[in-house]
């Protein structure tokens, strides 16, 4: 499996596929190659415990021991920042990792947390209090100097501002502190 099957997988749940379908079989048989691809990689890390929060039933398919592997792992890629890169590898506390963090990595790091979370996986609250202050500290004043004219305040990524997504990002870690 590959994340972007995996993504497809989760989107096809959430408009009705049945958990037992074919697609939906091939993607679960490999999760134990899934999982040593995923916990390297913010991107796939996030993608599979989305996945694995759809397809978690405590009763029939518990996968809470994955998603709190991945939970950990992605909580352990978070850099000082608060914010997270590519990798989820470890960073020591007294670096901001190699300066690849990104509004996307961070999104897709703290879908994943939100999805494990929902299904039982702890994440430290630290974890969450430390993205939200990130998110708060890196919004776009309301003019940019790039720009002659105002522009809305927001997060940027690249040369666009994405308003909608960083609110959104916002309620995720101060929503899971609750």
């Amino acid at each position: 499996s590959t994340p972007k099957r995996w993504l497809a997988l989760h989107s096809l749940i959430h408009v009705g596929i049945p958990k037992d379908h074919p697609f939906a079989r091939d993607c679960i048989n490999d999760l134990n190659l899934a999982m040593t691809t995923a916990k390297s990689q913010t991107y796939s890390a996030g993608i599979l415990a989305m996945l694995l929060a759809d397809l978690h039933d405590p009763n029939e398919c518990d996968l809470r021991k994955p998603l709190q592997e991945l939970a950990d792992a992605i909580a352990g890629g978070q850099y000082k920042s608060g914010s997270w890169g590519y990798g989820t590898q470890i960073v020591r506390e007294d670096t901001d990792g190699p300066g690849d963090d990104n509004n996307s990595t961070l999104q897709y790091a703290l879908l994943g947390l939100q999805a494990a979370s929902r299904c039982g996986a702890k994440v430290p609250a630290e974890v969450w209090q430390k993205a939200g202050r990130f998110l708060l500290k890196d919004q776009l004043p309301r003019t940019n100097p790039k720009h002659q004219s105002p522009s809305p305040a927001g997060w940027g990524y690249g040369h666009t501002y994405v308003v909608r997504s960083g609110v959104f990002k916002l309620e995720i870690p101060y929503g899971s502190m609750t």
